[in-house]
């Protein structure tokens, strides 16, 4: 059981701010990842936070206010976004393709990378997972992963990005680029390949090899 919720570190992490309840309350903002570095926020009230995507922990979500200025600004020019103590990066000014909504997103200790969660087209193999976390973790975390599985079940995948804060560049994670990031650590790279194809290609998978590369 200690392997188990080992191996899902950062589902765990990102469901656990999941719980926290939506509502209206003061967040912070800012533009950029200079101002994220250095703590150069903006603060508002009357902001409530709503799920666009429904069944996503992870990701699809929106701020609304009903002042219509900010309501704008928060979606096509903020770039991060702190509710509840929760870090939100916005998916539209980080990646565009019409995700207009923000994603549950940690900033790394080891380096100034930001990763988060979108989406993409589902294939059998990433629902099936999804199903098999959800039945193994059980509990209030495996009922959030249920849900994730059942929205991609409508057509939605999970995609982890990076987000470089030194180049400010996305970096689409997929197990071939997993394997380039690790072609300087051999054994770092066969436990990878090791790993179920399946689960390679996971958050939860890809979040832990990024922690033992240190890119986060």
């Amino acid at each position: 059981m200690y392997l188990l919720m080992k191996k899902n570190l950062f589902i765990l992490f990102f469901l656990m701010s999941a719980i926290v309840m939506n509502g209206q309350g003061t967040v912070r903002f800012c533009y950029n990842d200079g101002e994220l570095i250095g703590g150069k926020w903006q603060e508002v009230e009357g902001v409530s936070k709503e799920d666009k995507v429904k069944h996503s922990p992870f990701y699809g979500f929106v701020f609304s206010t009903e002042d219509k200025q900010l309501k704008k600004l928060l979606r096509e020019q903020a770039f991060y976004v702190q509710f509840n103590d929760t870090l939100y990066i916005n998916c539209y000014r980080a990646i565009g393709e019409g995700v207009a909504y923000y994603a549950r997103a940690e900033r790394g200790k080891e380096a100034d990378n930001v990763f988060f969660v979108s989406d993409e087209r589902a294939s059998a193999a990433s629902i099936s997972t999804l199903t098999a976390s959800a039945g193994l973790l059980g509990g209030i975390i495996g009922g959030a992963i249920a849900g994730a599985a059942i929205g991609a079940s409508r057509g939605l995948s999970l995609a982890p990005y990076l987000w470089s804060m030194e180049s400010g560049t996305p970096q689409r994670l997929t197990p071939k680029v997993m394997k380039k990031l690790m072609a300087d650590y051999p054994q770092l790279l066969k436990k990878y390949k090791a790993e179920d194809k399946k689960r390679q290609a996971t958050p939860g998978c890809i979040y832990e090899y990024l922690l033992k590369l240190k890119l986060l």
